[in-house]
């Protein structure tokens, strides 16, 4: 009976390891599939995590810029026109409240704004130097020929619209790095740019073999 008693204990034991082993090993494993999620957790936008190519348009002060000319910096990238009455206004306004929120938090990110003209037959340098005088040197207003401001959209993957005000609302950010970091389907609340835009740049600082990993679990 005690035999039977002490072996009955002994397979309990066993099986206990057992799962505690199967607990173990498959917390790593429930991370890392979590990673694979696409856009899952930590962030407000969705994490695109893809390099994108170069391009040159002209800035309102008639400069060449390209995504070279600011490497090392953030930028936050919105189509638009300067007519434009509802959804342009909006973005301007979301960047300018960023920028209180990161003066107010003494915060260490400067992001840039490339506001990128869908309307470059009218936005040419010379209108776009009026309608950006008034803002601070890190709004960008940027314009070019058709086919740049085309070459541009298919860069962004984004769709053509023939008529500017059918233009898309969406916001792209892009990394120290020159990567497109996150994209969102319309403007949010500058509060949700200024915390994914630090933990990509958190994510950066501690490791770029592991960014994907860092941010879609929440690090």
């Amino acid at each position: 009976m005690n035999e039977q008693m002490k072996a009955g204990n002994f397979i309990k034991v066993i099986i206990f390891l057992l799962f505690v082993f199967i607990a173990v090993i498959s917390v790593p494993f429930a991370l890392n599939f979590k990673s694979l999620l696409p856009f899952s957790g930590g962030l407000h936008g969705h994490f695109a995590d893809r390099p994108i190519d170069d391009f040159i348009l002209i800035s309102a002060e008639g400069k060449e810029i390209s995504l070279q000319s600011h490497k090392g910096k953030f930028r936050l990238v919105f189509f638009g026109f300067t007519r434009c009455t509802t959804a342009c206004p909006a973005a301007l306004q979301t960047f300018m409240k960023l920028d209180r929120i990161l003066k107010d938090d003494k915060s260490v990110l400067d992001p840039l704004y490339y506001f990128i003209t869908v309307d470059p037959a009218f936005d040419q340098v010379h209108h776009l130097h009026d309608f950006f005088r008034n803002f601070p040197s890190h709004y960008i207003g940027l314009t070019g020929t058709t086919e740049q401001i085309l070459n541009v959209q298919n860069v962004f993957q984004i769709p053509v619209a023939m008529n500017p005000d059918h233009h898309t609302t969406a916001l792209f950010v892009i990394d120290p790095e020159n990567v497109l970091s996150i994209v969102y389907h319309d403007i949010p609340d500058a509060v949700r740019i200024k915390d994914d835009i630090t933990k990509i740049k958190i994510s950066l600082a501690n490791s770029s073999n592991h960014r994907l990993e860092d941010i879609c679990i929440g690090r």
